[in-house]
């Protein structure tokens, strides 16, 4: 899956659409909307993005991608000189796999610590980002932090693998901001460019250039792969820096399942391979990624399946279908929705005005009926009649429970409609990823902390939270006050002296 990219990707599965395959200018999958979502804060706490009602999902769903003109390259100056780091560069005594940041209340700036409490790196910092890494990036080790933190004063701006060095220099009117990691490659774009758009470039794990930042746009794709633009279209390059394509496209996708998905002067799909040969002609007006060999495309505004070679494997019938999780497919007929297997049969019937999914780990959708009534469905067929206190809005996820609305707040219910958290919340929102993954809880301005099992992880209650990389969060308290929680100890991290 594509990373780095806001308009790609955001969590494994992102939200599918609701007139069926979303094309890849807007999402790529589907968690439903979350009711409340986090609010990633890199440095300061501020106000989160709201989350997109149902009727504004919708709206995204049924509109059309919106044709990206022909980019141009212009040889951006850098504000800054970064250099890659030396062999002989000192890094910290200890190799720790996973670091945070570590705010100072008092100087305002933030330090790098080990969950151990020792300090890797001094209070030099006046922002600290988690690196996005791509998922199923082989060679990027699952147990390291990737950060990328903000020299102040004098002091260099690092990218830290863990608790190494990768890249290291002094800052100047912004300087280079790391995006995204995979196998190999870092993308990093220039912040402090006077342009509209920063230039992006690619380093190695080595801090070595292997493309230099003068390109207007790109991403990383999974394999140690990038698309990047230049003048003359989109190109895909390896992690030595080469293209791979004899000559440049339109507009690159996705990668998926070794086919590169692109897009053409006329706004429509095809597929390449890996050396730029067109295996599946540009005749689509909407596709999802491969899986397992096949993928949901519509040509003509009907829906089918097809599979590497382009040939259907299921002739368009649908109004919109997503791809198969959980070993089924929504799909639509008309302006209702209902769920297939595997097989296409219809296992429930399309009755729903609104079908939300869950997450991989997730047992089952939410169903809004046209009358108002919401349902819990299960990916077997059945289904479970909610109270009519249940209103049709504010749905979402979190863990295996689902976040559903009444008329006096949120609450979390679990599959068979019984209440794990009574509905008086005003936001609930996961704090990481995964299925047992710690939450907050927001009733009447206090936020609460919770984990896995529904329970409060500390008695405090705080103004704000964010996730810090794992099992750690990093609350602010209401004079401001910022600390470092590990969820899983329930212990403040503190600085050894």
């Amino acid at each position: 899956m594509t990373g780095g990219r806001a308009a790609l990707a955001a969590l494994a599965l992102a939200a599918l659409s609701f007139t069926g395959c979303s094309s890849y200018l807007r999402a790529v999958a589907e968690i439903a909307p979350a009711a409340t979502p986090a609010a990633p804060l890199p440095s300061a706490f501020g106000a989160a993005t709201p989350a997109p009602t149902a009727a504004a999902a919708r709206a995204d769903a049924s509109a059309k991608p919106v044709p990206t003109p022909a980019p141009t390259l212009t040889v951006f100056p850098l504000t800054c000189t970064p250099t890659p780091v030396p062999s002989a560069t000192p890094q910290p005594a200890k190799d720790y796999a996973a670091v945070y940041p570590l705010y100072d209340n008092k100087n305002g700036r933030y330090g790098i610590v080990a969950a151990d409490g020792e300090l890797v790196y001094g209070y030099e910092f006046s922002d600290v980002r988690t690196i996005e890494v791509i998922p199923n990036s082989k060679a990027v080790q699952p147990e390291r932090t990737w950060l990328f933190a903000q020299g102040e004063d004098g002091a260099p701006t690092r990218i830290l693998s863990g608790s190494r060095t990768v890249f290291s220099y002094t800052l100047a009117k912004g300087g280079a901001l790391a995006d995204t990691v995979t196998d190999n490659l870092i993308l990093v774009r220039d912040a402090g460019s006077p342009y509209s758009r920063p230039p992006y470039g690619l380093l190695s794990f080595t801090g070595a250039w292997i493309l230099p930042p003068v390109y207007e746009d790109g991403f990383l794709l999974n394999g140690g792969y990038a698309a990047m633009c230049s003048e003359k279209g989109w190109n895909l390059y390896d992690a030595t820096g080469k293209a791979l394509f004899p000559t440049e496209v339109r507009r690159i996708i996705d990668m998926t399942e070794d086919l590169v998905m692109c897009i053409d002067k006329n706004d429509r799909f095809g597929f390449l391979d890996m050396t730029g040969k067109t295996v599946i002609d540009y005749r689509f007006v909407d596709v999802w990624p491969f899986q397992n060999g096949m993928t949901c495309a519509s040509e003509d505004g009907k829906y089918g399946f097809i599979d590497r070679t382009g040939a259907y494997v299921k002739e368009p019938m649908y109004d919109g279908i997503t791809n198969f999780h959980h070993g089924v497919a929504r799909f639509q007929e008309g302006e209702l929705f209902g769920l297939v297997n595997e097989q296409f049969i219809p296992i429930m019937p399309a009755c729903y005005e609104l079908l939300y999914l869950h997450n991989p780990t997730g047992p089952g959708a939410i169903g809004l009926l046209p009358d108002g009534r919401v349902e819990l469905v299960c990916y077997d067929g059945s289904y479970v009649k909610l109270s009519e206190d249940v209103l049709g809005e504010g749905f979402g996820f979190v863990n295996d429970w689902f976040i559903l609305k009444t008329k006096d707040g949120l609450g979390l219910s679990d599959i068979e409609g019984n209440w794990v958290l009574q509905p008086q919340a005003e936001r609930i929102y996961a704090l990481a990823e995964g299925a047992q993954a710690p939450f907050a809880v927001v009733t009447r301005g206090a936020l609460a902390v919770m984990n896995a099992k529904g329970e409060r992880i500390r008695p405090e209650s705080y103004a704000e939270a964010a996730p810090r990389g794992p099992d750690h969060v990093e609350v602010a308290e209401t004079d401001g006050t910022r600390r470092l929680l590990n969820t899983k100890t329930g212990a403040y991290v503190e600085a050894k002296p």
